[in-house]
């Protein structure tokens, strides 16, 4: 049994410190919550008086719910940072595919650059969709089919002057789970094209399913 816990122990800490990683790397949503767990993880793991078991099942739970923020569509109001203030905004997440914002009365929206790690205003096309999509996605409206801007894998792969801006692309968005569909960049979703690099002008057909 101690040679088991010697083995395992630091195995359990690198997971904490891969997920702490993965965390800080990815987009910026629920932040505080995801903090929150993270914490609790590092401070459980030198705690005497909880089992070896417990310890590597908490672990792995965090990594679960991590995983199922790729196959989801999720809508909440929260604080978006400025310059030397916050405004209060509906975000829209997107799987781990994208991230937008809209101002509560839908004048502006945008989208989160991972490339530059900054938030990036929309055109105004972009407005009644997203306002459409957030009213899905709390079950407040029908499923719809709707246009969003994308950025396409191959967008990322390209120098960044020419990835500065996203694309439009299809989404079929349905609320609840998108567990039906295949794993793109850790988000369920189906696009044949955009997982060989897609059309560039155009960006991905991307289409979310529910259960």
């Amino acid at each position: 049994i101690e040679r088991t816990q010697e083995a395992v122990t630091p195995q359990m800490s690198r997971m904490v410190e891969v997920l702490g990683e993965f965390i800080a790397a990815d987009l910026p949503f629920l932040p505080e919550e995801r903090a929150d767990r993270l914490a609790g993880l590092q401070d459980l793991l030198p705690r005497a008086d909880v089992s070896l078991a417990e310890k590597y099942r908490r672990i792995l739970e965090a990594y679960q719910i991590e995983s199922d923020y790729g196959r989801t569509l999720e809508a909440w109001r929260g604080e978006l940072p400025g310059n030397g203030d916050s405004r209060s905004v509906e975000f829209l997440r997107l799987g781990r595919v994208m991230l937008y914002y809209q101002t509560l009365d839908a004048h502006e929206s945008g989208w989160w650059n991972p490339q530059t790690r900054s938030w990036e205003v929309l055109d105004g096309s972009a407005r009644r969709p997203l306002t459409q999509a957030i009213a899905i996605a709390r079950q407040q409206q029908a499923p719809a089919y709707l246009q969003l801007p994308v950025k396409t894998l191959a967008e990322e792969a390209a120098p960044q002057a020419a990835a500065a801006k996203p694309t439009a692309a299809d989404a079929t968005i349905r609320r609840h789970s998108l567990r039906d569909a295949a794993l793109i960049g850790g988000t369920g979703a189906m696009a044949g094209e955009g997982r060989r690099g897609g059309p560039q002008g155009e960006g991905a057909r991307l289409a979310a399913f529910a259960a």
